[in-house]
């Protein structure tokens, strides 16, 4: 836009007094002009830009058969905070995990199946009632795979090779439109969880060649005076570069990233994806004590989970015992020692004993609530041996179809009772079959299926229970969860208390595959008048 090539005095840059950063004014700036920066004479692409263009985003700004250059965008944004989100405290915490198109391709709004176009997909599931559902199925959060801007394609490990993280894609629409889809969703109840990309980010993409070649402009190109790039270039196995977490100023880039998704959009919480990936890195433990503290100290109900599988005490540790500020980690234990070795078991293959291992680990190290789940996107989509690389209807099938409904709801009733914190696919309780790699958009025709709209309501009931019912909340976890196992029938009982009130109910499991009539189990009656 030959901004710089004729210098007035206010074009030049001006160092912020104190701070090793520049500020200049930029003059007629218009809300989808793109640009890109001039660095050492090298155009690059602006890393802390809103967006950056997208075939989908040029056709809808252009008109179709436009060359669709890698450029950034400039967004003239609405910058005033977004207040009301979701706060996570108090009650349990259920997570559908999807991604964004693939919630909304099949759903059918006033005749209309999906978005008219990828593009529309943010303000179609704003305005298609979307949001409303999933808070009726009884979800309190949605995460949803990667949205920041990612290398082009479809295929979800894409979304993994994000270089845009102040913003959402442009594939899927404009930021007021991401910032309205986001409203919406608080607006039912159910707040947005981002999955953050923050330990690596890509310097070249196999999928975009030509005029939208990403090595030529990445962020790779910004080098420090030791000749070494300043994000980072220690190599990861995915072809991308770790980001440089020793350095503070690239720490209060990811940090930055992240608040302004908070502040300007209103998520609720993050999903920080390879901490074991962060924490080999220099100046990795610093980084992740300050999202805790920083994120905490911007908005305190704001969730934040992290993925890892390495046994870190101190990321796992609670947050008043000094730990990193955490709320959640998943439990790689209960899912590869119980889930992944039993889902597909028969009776006599399943020991429940195991269970009391995880709850015991949970105290004794003073763990945060380790999220469960029985099935993610990695299980979805990644074969391997046991209850991985398929939805649960594939993975159960073979005992029938009645087999495969039962199977999967007392497996996921499993996840959903036995902590606080719960994650699952809706694929799941639509019983939709394959995999995430050759059927990944949500199946809502499904629904009209006897049985998968029988799983569908079983699940919403027993997620609208445990929401609301505050003895399920993180705050109320204890030691003595587990009241009863016979491993001979194949049944557990949990005991949950709400202290407030010391009002305790009991769970009773049955994942076994006979019916059992006047089942007994001990129940603690002190100080108790009645039962219900």
């Amino acid at each position: 836009n030959n901004w710089g090539k004729d210098f007035s005095p206010e074009d030049h840059l001006r160092q912020v007094p104190n701070t090793p950063y520049f500020e200049g004014t930029l003059r007629s700036l218009r809300d989808g002009m793109e640009y890109r920066l001039l660095l050492n004479g090298r155009e690059v692409l602006d890393p802390a830009a809103i967006q950056y263009t997208t075939p989908e985003s040029v056709a809808a700004a252009r008109g179709p058969g436009q060359v669709a250059y890698l450029n950034s965008i400039f967004r003239d944004m609405d910058t005033r905070p977004v207040r009301k989100t979701v706060d996570f405290r108090g009650r349990a915490v259920l997570i559908g995990e999807e991604g964004l198109f693939e919630l909304a391709a099949k759903w059918t709004q006033n005749g209309q199946k999906g978005p008219a176009n990828k593009v529309d997909t943010y303000r179609f599931i704003a305005e298609s009632g979307l949001p409303q559902k999933m808070a009726d199925m009884g979800y309190t959060h949605v995460e949803f795979l990667p949205f920041n801007s990612f290398v082009d394609g479809d295929e979800w490990f894409l979304r993994y090779q994000s270089y845009g993280l102040f913003g959402p894609d442009s594939r899927y629409g404009a930021p007021q439109d991401f910032r309205h889809m986001v409203e919406a969703f608080n607006h039912a109840g159910v707040g947005v969880i981002m999955d953050a990309v923050w330990a690596h980010y890509p310097t070249r993409a196999v999928t975009q060649k030509g005029v939208r070649d990403l090595n030529p402009v990445g962020q790779h190109h910004f080098i420090g005076g030791f000749g070494k790039p300043i994000f980072g270039s220690a190599p990861t196995v995915w072809g991308t570069n770790y980001y440089d977490l020793e350095n503070p100023h690239v720490r209060r880039f990811l940090l930055d990233s992240g608040l302004q998704m908070r502040k300007l959009y209103g998520i609720s919480g993050i999903r920080i994806d390879h901490i074991d990936g962060i924490r080999a890195q220099p100046g990795g433990d610093e980084f992740l004590k300050q999202v805790g503290s920083e994120f905490a100290a911007y908005d305190p109900g704001f969730l934040i989970i992290g993925e890892m599988f390495s046994d870190h005490g101190h990321s796992l540790t609670r947050n008043d015992m000094g730990g990193q500020g955490f709320h959640s980690a998943n439990d790689v234990d209960f899912f590869y020692n119980f889930v992944q070795k039993f889902l597909q078991a028969r009776d006599e293959e399943i020991d429940l004993w195991r269970l009391q291992n995880f709850f015991n680990d949970s105290w004794r190290w003073d763990r945060v609530p380790m999220q469960r789940w029985i099935t993610n996107h990695d299980e979805a989509a990644n074969k391997q041996p046991g209850a991985s690389g398929d939805y649960v209807a594939t993975l159960v099938n073979g005992g029938g179809w009645e087999y495969v409904e039962k199977k999967t709801k007392i497996w996921g009733a499993l996840g959903m009772t036995m902590g606080s914190i719960y994650l699952d696919m809706p694929q799941m309780r639509f019983l939709q079959e394959g995999n995430l790699n050759n059927n990944p958009h949500l199946d809502w025709d499904l629904l009209g299926l006897e049985s998968q709209n029988r799983t569908n309501q079983f699940f919403s009931h027993l997620s609208r229970t445990i929401r609301d019912i505050k003895a399920f909340a993180p705050q109320n976890l204890h030691p003595d969860l587990i009241n009863h196992v016979d491993n001979d029938n194949k049944v557990l009982t949990f005991l949950r208390i709400d202290f407030e009130t010391n009002r305790k109910y009991y769970v009773v499991m049955n994942l076994g595959s006979r019916d059992l009539h006047n089942y007994r189990f001990g129940v603690d009656a002190s100080g108790a008048k009645s039962y219900k």
